[in-house]
Order: structure tokens, then C-alpha cells, then sequence
């Protein structure tokens, strides 16, 4: 077998570990970029940290972390105390945070960009109906 196969039959072999296995985390701290989080089952229960940089979504996920939030995230995270929120394997990054209380980044921000538009949507029917009747108003005068 030539490098090149051996290489892809590892890469078949190592990326589903990382990339399928996660555990659940609580967040106990945040500040300043970094987030502290402890594992829910006893056997990663120590206290570890995670380093945001603005890659694989990084700082999306970050925006969208409180204290006390349940984090799924990917079981490499479990092997060290200190970790960044993203891997790298093989020149592509992705996020070691799969989801935050149960809903991937996707569905939050749909739901933030739903929330918006309908914000900016009452925001106009309020002002049309300001102005409808003001002229109300003025015609009764």
C-alpha cells in the first residue's frame, strides 16, 4: 500500500473518532474570549477552559454562551484543560462546540434572525399607524 491510501485509510479511520464523539459540558464561567465549563458525567468533571478565536464560528458560538449552559462538544475537548474552540485536522477547521443547550449555531441564529425581522416589521407598523393617525387627526381639525 502506497503513502497516499495509507493516508486516506487513517484519515477513514481517525476523523469520524474526533469528529463523531462529543460529551456534555456545563459553562460555569465567561469573560473576556474564554469560557469555563465542567463535564456533566463524573468521569471529565475537572474544570477546563476553551480559547475563542474567530474561526470555525468561533465567536458565534461565544456571542451565544451564558453561564450555565449545557454545551455538547466534541470528545477531544475532554483531553485537555486548556483547548481552543476549534480543530484542525487535515486543513480544515471545525468547531469543537456542537451545540449550545441542545440547538446547533444554525437554529440560533435563525431564530435571532427571525426575531429581528420581526422586530423591524412591528417597528414600521407601528410608525405607519403613527402616521395614519395623525392624519386622522388633522382632518377632524
Amino acid at each position: 500500500m502506497n503513502f497516499k491510501n495509507k493516508m486516506m485509510v487513517s484519515a477513514v479511520v481517525i476523523v469520524p473518532f474526533f469528529v463523531g464523539c462529543s460529551d456534555k459540558y456545563v459553562v460555569t464561567d465567561k469573560g473576556d474570549g474564554v469560557i469555563g465549563f465542567i463535564g456533566i458525567n463524573s468521569n471529565n468533571s475537572e474544570l477546563r477552559v476553551m480559547k475563542f478565536e474567530e474561526i470555525a464560528s468561533g465567536m458565534d458560538y461565544y456571542n451565544h454562551i451564558n453561564v450555565g449552559d449545557t454545551l455538547v462538544m466534541r470528545s477531544s475537548v475532554a483531553l485537555n484543560l486548556v483547548n481552543k474552540n476549534y480543530n484542525n485536522i487535515a486543513n480544515t477547521y471545525y468547531s469543537n462546540i456542537e451545540k449550545i443547550n441542545g440547538k446547533r449555531i444554525e437554529e440560533i441564529l435563525a431564530i435571532e434572525r427571525q426575531k429581528y425581522e420581526e422586530h423591524c416589521r412591528d417597528s414600521i407598523i407601528n410608525k405607519l399607524r403613527q402616521v395614519s393617525q395623525g392624519k386622522k387627526k388633522s382632518r377632524q381639525r
